[in-house]
């Protein structure tokens, strides 16, 4: 939700506007003005592009080709240092792709801007300079792929007095509240300046909270239009909620030239409960003495907790070590015990985000309490010492006995992505193997060596065969039954989804055939009827899921009624439980990022065995590495855990977090 309006802004020197090359007429560049001069250049080095524009119809477009170049002609030379901006859209992905600018001045040119690295899909690049004093022209340079070039648009100098143009109120959509996360945005202001002269001072923003006592502190900060990189930004201040809910946080921090965002940033109390919201509204801000009240309507935001945090450290180390730093964590799972504990699994990746092979380690965590409070991360099933001997992607499932089995796939060698450089045969130090630890006290213990039955479920013709990740299921019949995924290189298709599966309490296993349907990550489910769903990621990229159905565990798969019909997903992985509530009755819940790039994660619904869906809950809106797994936390509460886009400011977005969904909101979704 956007809430804007617009200042008079003042003008002077070069003008200090936006300019978007509405005016110019489309079609081959070779001289035109614009707000700040003259733009020339050489016949088939730029034209002003229709259709492609950032926020209107039309850019500057410098052609593909070496030391291609566009010429800006000052109306007059700047008489101070002063900042100027656009935003970048590269044409194509073909290299070399190079853009300089250049300031000439009296001593000579200068380059001020360099961008030599840039992915294709939009306008993903904000580059910012500062003009010498006595700079009379700009030169773009490019250096692009024939047929290729580069795109520029909204151009800004930032000439004279600084004034502001614009101030927004935003609502950014759902941006869970993380205990133990350095940053929790939850709403924006978007504020536009023009000119750098004289910087206005943002002196005080109000703001009031629905429940004080759930709120240890509310910071204001500078961050990226998304939200999600604030590391480079700056504090403007900070406030504690006072007992009537209102926030007040006084700084004397400037605006900067162009576009600001303003963050606020909240951090959830110690005692605040997992799945409960929080409501702010009723923002101001004063700048330079001006109190402005944007139009608005109040955010609400839902506290969780982050399981595992990049660069935190990993305890229960083999052999009494001592606990290591952890770069990343990925791939979650989780299930309820029969006791109600709630244990949550995931890799532990120490050295670097990518995946095996590489030194990464399965870790847990628990619950005792319906998710409120968790232990931190612990080794629970490691694979040796180093980059040779590593296990991840770990799935996790309760039998009926009691026995908790906890599943990744091991590597004992190196070489790059185990998906490709796993062989096939048996051999434990060529090819990947399926391996599982197991506990028998609620997840406190886990064995120390690992059970190996890959010689039982796996081909020699494959390459690999490892599970879901997520979690896995025991029929009504007693089968202990693993998603799995078949990966052989020289086959058509690669990779399909089956099942692995225990008849007889794990002493034995056995393996299904793959689904008839290139696919990988799957989860899967027992239908009423007694049949096993498998839900599956479509490795073809159509956009839809995989799903199929068997009657004899894998001998056989036919396609349910929704294949690659309704289920959307940005070729992800994805899971699915079955819920038998006293209110609702049988359920399946399905969780998986909607849209692509991964985002919009969300919970749908199913109440007649997964043959419709309805729209489902958002739960977080931002753009993440989408893997996610659910599980009942009571009759009436769902948990998820799923790969936050929040980070610790250095290594990406590598977090494992959790929250708490009402089943209601999910079930009477639209």
């Amino acid at each position: 939700m956007f809430r804007t309006f617009l200042l008079t802004a003042l003008t002077c020197g070069l003008v200090s506007a936006t300019e978007t090359f509405e005016k110019l007429p489309s079609g081959a560049l070779t001289e035109g003005g614009i707000c700040y001069g003259t733009l020339s250049a050489q016949p088939g080095h730029a034209e002003i592009n229709r259709g492609h524009g950032r926020n209107s119809q039309q850019a500057l477009r410098i052609q593909g080709g070496t030391d291609r170049s566009v010429t800006l002609q000052l109306n007059k030379p700047v008489t101070l240092e002063t900042p100027g901006q656009c935003w970048v859209e590269r044409w194509t992905n073909r290299a070399p792709f190079c853009l300089r600018v250049l300031a000439v001045t009296p001593a000579g040119e200068q380059e001020i801007a360099k961008l030599a690295t840039l992915a294709t899909g939009g306008y993903k690049h904000h580059l910012k300079w500062v003009l010498p004093a006595g700079t009379t022209a700009l030169i773009f340079k490019a250096d692009t792929a024939e047929g290729g070039g580069v795109l520029l648009d909204d151009l800004c100098l930032m000439d004279g007095p600084m004034t502001v143009k614009s101030i927004s109120f935003r609502d950014p959509g759902k941006f869970p509240m993380m205990k133990r996360a350095p940053h929790n945005p939850v709403l924006a202001l978007d504020i536009e300046s023009e000119g750098s002269q004289d910087p206005k001072v943002v002196s005080k923003v109000v703001l009031k909270v629905s429940d004080p006592a759930h709120v240890s502190n509310v910071t204001l900060r500078s961050g990226d239009a998304t939200g999600v990189e604030l590391r480079e930004g700056k504090v403007y201040g900070q406030g504690i909620p006072r007992a009537d809910g209102t926030v007040v946080i006084n700084s004397d921090e400037t605006l900067a030239g162009g576009e600001n965002h303003l963050w606020i940033d909240v951090q959830p109390a110690g005692g605040a409960p997992i799945g409960s919201t929080l409501t702010f509204s009723d923002l101001k801000l004063t700048i330079d003495g001006k109190e402005y009240t944007p139009e608005q309507a109040p955010v609400t935001q839902r506290i969780g907790i982050m399981l595992g945090m990049p660069g935190e450290n990993v305890a229960n180390q083999p052999d009494g070590a001592s606990p290591r730093h952890c770069i990343a964590f990925r791939i979650p799972g989780m299930i309820r015990t029969r006791t109600g504990t709630l244990i949550a699994c995931f890799d532990a990746r120490y050295h670097h985000e990518g995946d095996l092979c590489a030194d990464i380690d399965v870790a847990t965590v628990r619950s005792t309490d319906g998710g409120q409070t968790w232990t931190l991360p612990e080794v629970s099933m490691d694979a040796g010492p180093g980059h040779n001997n590593g296990c991840g992607d770990p799935c996790i499932v309760q039998d009926n006995s009691g026995r908790i089995w906890l599943q990744s796939l091991v590597c004992h060698f190196s070489g790059g992505a185990s998906l490709n450089v796993s062989k096939t045969g048996w051999d434990k130090d060529k090819t990947g193997q399926w391996g599982m630890v197991y506990s028998d006290d609620d997840g406190l213990t886990w064995c120390k060596e690992y059970v190996n039955p890959t010689r039982q479920i796996k081909k020699e013709e494959w390459n690999t065969i490892l599970a879901g990740p997520g979690n896995g299921i025991v029929t009504s019949k007693g089968v202990i039954v693993f998603p799995a995924q078949i990966w052989q290189n020289n086959a058509n298709p690669r990779s399909m989804s089956t099942i692995c599966y225990s008849t007889d309490g794990g002493k034995n296993w056995a393996y299904g055939n793959g689904v008839p349907h290139r696919s990988s990550e799957c989860q899967v489910v027992e239908l009423q009827d007694g049949s096993i769903m498998i839900n599956c990621r479509n490795e073809t990229w159509a956009g839809k899921r995989v799903v199929y159905v068997t009657k004899d565990l894998g001998k056989t798969w036919e396609p349910h009624e929704t294949n690659c019909k309704d289920l959307e997903e940005p070729t992800c992985q994805a899971s699915i439980i079955a819920v038998n509530s006293p209110k609702y009755g049988r359920l399946l819940l399905f969780s998986n990022p909607k849209k692509y790039p991964r985002s919009v994660m969300t919970v749908r619904a199913s109440r007649d065995d997964g043959k419709t869906w309805n729209e489902g809950m958002l739960y977080d809106t931002r753009r993440c590495m989408g893997y996610s797994c659910l599980a009942m936390v009571d009759d009436n509460h769902v948990g998820v855990v799923y790969e936050t886009c929040h980070n610790n400011g250095q290594n990406g977005n590598r977090g494992i977090g959790f929250i708490i969904l009402p089943l209601d909101d999910i079930v009477n979704a639209k």
